[in-house]
């Protein structure tokens, strides 16, 4: 009892100020059992108090599986063999960025490798076309950008961008992520709300080498950062990448304390349910959607492209876009949420 008390006052800590230090998250990532409970239910109380019962839904678009990065855990990383590349056009952008408003999202993430083919004038043209054709809201996640380019981007009416810090620790990223620096990412997500783009990172849970620690200091990152979203997922190899033989975390519950931490920590951030955690337990997300996140991202790419897409291994699909909404709406419900399709913009923009 007296434990239970030591964890609902470090909680409470938490929730009013936003602070804490390494070893009271540690302490925190190690509760089991009741402790564990009371994590995710002062992380969803909190969710509902602040977003509401409503889960917004943000459409993604995999429009190019083309990467000039080597990123060792990846499926579509450059070196990777036998991947069918792919760079879809602008027409096939369109007609799915429709399909993403006529099943009720309020937002198009567009997601590609790091493909310097794709140039950033195309890219803003496209954007002008989406924002014009349907008004939805435009997330890019297309790696590191230059503060000029994150203007152009933002002139031709992106609202947010995302780019994950991946780790913290900068000599993790560097064995990971060989030929960029931890320091130009983080310049680079730093940039975004200076040009006016809606911040949004976040990180790679069990990445190797992480410790309980690593992923501590890794969510008191997300706070200093100051993000309008965080999305983060768990560390799962690609066969036939460098980092194929690694393993996850032996307790799986780690990787939802730490979201729930996260969403105690940035309690105004919208954050999603990624993919990932299905290909971590089936159903994943759904728990993902009970312990702080808010929102939920059906993929849209066209079936043809899909299967190309392979960050990671057991990725979730489904091939249309009338099924992706039923699925999407009956999973939500049945949880006792709703979809909404409301924009979402930024919190802080309020």
């Amino acid at each position: 009892q007296l434990h239970m008390i030591e964890s609902i006052e470090t909680l409470a800590k938490l929730i009013e100020t936003g602070t804490a230090d390494v070893e009271e998250i540690v302490g925190l990532l190690e509760k089991r059992d009741a402790h564990q409970q009371l994590i995710y239910s002062a992380a969803r109380e909190l969710t509902d108090t602040i977003h509401g019962n409503k889960i917004l839904l943000r459409g993604i678009i995999e429009f190019s599986n083309i990467c000039q990065s080597d990123c060792l855990y990846c499926g579509i990383r450059a070196g990777a063999p036998g991947v069918r590349r792919y760079r879809m056009t602008p027409a096939e952008i369109m007609a799915c960025a429709r399909e993403i408003k006529h099943s009720h999202c309020g937002t198009v993430v567009l997601q590609s490798g790091v493909d310097d083919g794709f140039t950033v004038q195309q890219l803003a043209e496209i954007i002008h076309r989406i924002k014009d054709d349907t008004g939805l809201a435009v997330t890019l996640s297309v790696g590191t950008r230059t503060r000029d380019e994150l203007i152009l981007l933002r002139e031709a009416g992106a609202d947010r961008f995302l780019l994950r810090f991946e780790t913290c620790n900068s000599e993790n990223f560097r064995k990971i992520h060989p030929f960029e620096s931890f320091e130009c990412r983080v310049a680079c997500i730093r940039n975004l709300s200076k040009v006016g783009l809606q911040a949004g990172s976040g990180f790679m849970i069990g990445l190797p080498g992480a410790d309980l620690k690593t992923i501590a200091r890794d969510i008191l990152f997300t706070r200093e950062l100051n993000l309008d979203m965080i999305g983060c997922g768990p560390f799962i190899p690609s066969p036939g990448t460098p980092l194929s033989n690694e393993s996850l975390l032996n307790d799986l519950s780690i990787y939802y304390k730490t979201m729930a931490l996260i969403r105690i920590m940035n309690p105004y951030a919208h954050i999603p349910a990624t993919t990932a955690f299905d290909s971590l337990l089936d159903g994943g997300r759904d728990e993902v959607l009970k312990c702080g996140a808010n929102v939920f991202m059906p993929n849209f790419t066209p079936p043809k492209y899909k299967a190309c897409y392979n960050l990671y291994p057991g990725k979730s699909s489904v091939d249309t876009s009338t099924d992706i909404y039923q699925t999407v709406k009956q999973r939500i419900e049945k949880m006792g949420r709703s979809v909404s399709s409301e924009v979402g913009h930024a919190l802080r923009l309020k």
